[in-house]
């Protein structure tokens, strides 16, 4: 507005549309971000109170710790549901992760019985390509940040120490094994152990639980193929096929050969509602073909039948069978022999 048109607003008619402003602001409801209003008042270092200005009822959720992944944030943070502020929180960036994408965790039980006092977590993360499927305009893989350092799929395992309210690295668990998974994590039942998988490469194992500085062991893990009926890729899972399970073993070092990104058969997860980009061919990997999709497992503590055979128990079972199948077959065949001589 020019000098002009200013000089034509009388005082009066400038207090007008002040009041006529605020009004409308009131109606918005911003008048509640004002000073001395409750969405603006607090205490020092307490928290802040919002007006009951919405229907319904309202209850505290009471102390209990809430933990959660941050995703692309690259950490994991603890929140005290009972004062509504953040209790601990970590970043792995700050461990050497260029790349961490916090994914699943699971907490266990507290062994002093009282989470506040201190606790451990497992917490998966992402093979680092996976922040490429959002469609970010980023140069976080040409700057090479998704390379030996980013390549993800480690599982953490974290404490937190009630004495000191921080939170600590412990152990990467994919680094101790061999083993790097980066989707569900299940504790077990009784809390001396975790299941993990992942969906990219098909990969489940279940873990023992570690404490402190101990070293966390595998019990066992087993790989998922997909056999399909079809050559083409449209087809793989409409036309059907088989499913086969393989029991993995460890090399000579003790360790498996499935670290960062080995074992990929797809560079980004099959996002729940986006399976069709996979048949569809706009899923890049290395074999899509043979996605299960195996990224959860649950431990079931009734079974305690033996585990799967591995390839090398497979493949000597697969030789007795042979030559139990070339015994009876030797043996039906002089039975028939001796019939026809009788008669």
């Amino acid at each position: 507005m020019d000098d002009k048109h200013l000089s034509k607003i009388s005082r009066r008619r400038f207090f007008y549309y002040g009041f006529a402003g605020l009004a409308g602001l009131t109606g918005a409801g911003l008048t509640r971000y004002f000073p001395g209003t409750s969405w603006a008042a607090k205490a020092e270092d307490g928290i802040m109170v919002e007006d009951a200005v919405y229907e319904g009822i309202r209850e505290s959720l009471g102390k209990y710790i809430y933990l959660t992944p941050q995703k692309l944030g690259g950490g994991t943070h603890a929140v005290d549901l009972g004062t509504q502020k953040t209790l601990s929180w970590i970043s792995y960036w700050n461990y050497g992760d260029s790349c961490p994408i916090s994914h699943h965790l699971a907490a266990f039980y507290a062994d002093s019985g009282d989470p506040y006092k201190g606790f451990e977590f497992v917490n998966s993360t992402q093979g680092g390509d996976n922040v490429l499927m959002y469609g970010l305009k980023t140069r976080i893989k040409e700057n090479g940040m998704l390379g030996k350092h980013g390549m993800g799929n480690n599982i953490y395992r974290v404490g937190y120490d009630g004495k000191t309210g921080q939170m600590e690295l412990l152990e990467n668990i994919a680094e101790t094994t061999g083993i790097g998974l980066g989707v569900h994590t299940v504790p077990f039942p009784d809390g001396n152990g975790f299941a993990c998988g992942d969906g990219q490469k098909d990969v489940a194992a279940f873990f023992s639980r570690a404490r402190g500085q101990e070293k966390t062991k595998v019990l066992t893990a087993f790989r998922g193929d997909w056999t399909p009926n079809s050559k083409t890729l449209a087809d793989t899972w409409t036309k059907g096929g088989t499913i086969r399970l393989t029991r993995l073993a460890p090399g000579k070092d003790g360790k498996y050969d499935y670290f960062g990104t080995k074992g990929n058969k797809i560079n980004y997860e099959m996002a729940p509602m986006a399976e069709l980009p996979v048949e569809r061919g706009h899923t890049p990997g290395d074999s899509p073909h043979t996605l299960t999709g195996l990224d959860f497992c649950l431990h079931d503590p009734r079974n305690t039948g033996p585990c799967p055979p591995s390839p090398e128990q497979q493949h000597t079972w697969q030789k007795n069978e042979q030559s139990k199948d070339s015994h009876s077959t030797r043996k039906r065949a002089k039975a028939e022999s001796s019939k026809q001589s009788i008669s």
